[in-house]
């Protein structure tokens, strides 16, 4: 039997995943597995947190690997011994790995241990940027039997342009159960409304070269010098948050430009927003715009990234820009929505049914998940 002859109906299913963050997308798929009777165990490559409480009072048996070297080949061969100790003789009859660090992982634990369950690894980015990923892109399409992506413009380029098989690459749109987020505190809300006069701008992603945060500062210095008022929150943390705050400093923007760090209350930043600026072009399906979505937050992102263009559509539900386009086109698109606030509000509540429509938990997309890994 190869590794694409699925089990039909497997008992067992263990979940690999990298964070120990709560993330619904991840909570819908574990446990709409468990609703439909198997027994899933979560293990994470970070140590327990949050998502690890969570799914124990969901009744799923949750853990983590071993503290692994923070980088270095290293830590990717001690994960794949790791995970080998914790899938062989278990009786799990597929392995479900998301995110490239978790999937390198498991490929090389496949590979090198000859794993008897069947594989699948989710990839949650478009394209590899630099030579890291590049490498765990190379491994996991080298290694994973079965790769699957939440967009058709994912696919086709890997395999045009990754020389994957068809046969090897799958597309499953995520989806979400909307209503597990949580309730929005509008006096945390009415809080940082208060706080951050005037149109208020908000830009959440690690701050990382390609979230291309510089582009949309470099806006905002164009706006300032036009006389227009506005706050920006950073609600993230990365290695470009020094650079960024110098970049900051030099351009005058200290009083408008403001660095949170990580937050937990997203919810409540966007729902106080009155745009989100989406400038990455590092994207595979984005959940910051689902969750902007949700609250009517208009968006501003780019076209022919990740699954953007099969749902937002420019001037209809979003502001679509060109991933060539500058700071000054930037500005000017800002600018608009800032001196808008009627089209603000239609194009927020056009995402808002676009976002429910497209990717919430349903029958058609508990069928497809189930249809990927031979449930039926």
């Amino acid at each position: 039997m190869s590794k694409l002859d699925f089990v039909t109906k497997p008992k067992k299913i263990f979940f690999f995943y990298l964070s120990n963050k709560r993330t619904i997308m991840i909570e819908t798929q574990i446990l709409h597995l468990k609703r439909l009777g198997y027994e899933v165990t979560f293990c994470s490559i970070d140590v327990p947190g949050e998502l690890h409480s969570y799914l124990k009072e969901c009744g799923v048996n949750s853990f983590s690997l071993k503290p692994l070297p923070n980088n270095g080949i290293r830590r990717y061969f001690l994960g794949a011994l790791q995970l080998s100790k914790l899938i062989r003789g278990k009786s799990f009859k597929l392995v479900i790995s998301h995110l490239q660090q978790a999937n390198m992982i498991s490929s090389l634990a496949f590979k090198i241990f000859n794993l008897e369950p069947n594989l699948i690894t989710f990839r949650h980015h478009y394209k590899p940027l630099n030579i890291n990923s590049y490498i765990g892109d190379f491994v996991v399409n080298l290694l994973s039997p079965l790769q699957v992506v939440p967009a058709l413009s994912i696919r086709n380029r890997m395999i045009k342009y990754e020389r994957l098989k068809k046969r090897s690459v799958s597309l499953l749109r995520y989806s979400y159960d909307f209503k597990k987020y949580p309730n929005i505190s509008q006096e945390r809300v009415n809080s940082i409304r208060e706080k951050y006069k005037g149109p208020l701008l908000t830009i959440i992603s690690r701050l990382v070269p390609e979230k291309r945060h510089l582009l949309v500062i470099e806006a905002l210095s164009k706006l300032k010098e036009k006389g227009l008022d506005f706050n920006c929150l950073i609600p993230d943390t990365g290695p470009e948050e020094n650079s960024l705050r110098k970049e900051i400093i030099e351009k005058k923007l200290g009083e408008q430009v403001h660095f949170l760090g990580f937050r937990k209350d997203i919810m409540e930043l966007l729902e106080a927003s009155d745009i989100l600026l989406h400038p990455s072009i590092a994207e595979a399906s984005c959940s910051v715009i689902k969750e902007a979505g949700l609250v009517r937050c208009p968006v501003i992102a780019c076209s022919g990234v990740g699954d953007f263009d099969e749902y937002l559509q420019d001037s209809v539900n979003s502001l679509v820009l060109s991933q060539e386009d500058d700071s000054e086109v930037w500005s000017k698109a800002i600018a608009s929505l800032i001196n808008d606030p009627s089209r603000r509000k239609r194009l927020g509540t056009n995402l808002h049914k676009s976002i429910l429509d497209r990717f919430s938990d349903n029958e058609e997309s508990r069928r497809d998940l189930s249809k990927l890994i031979s449930l039926d």
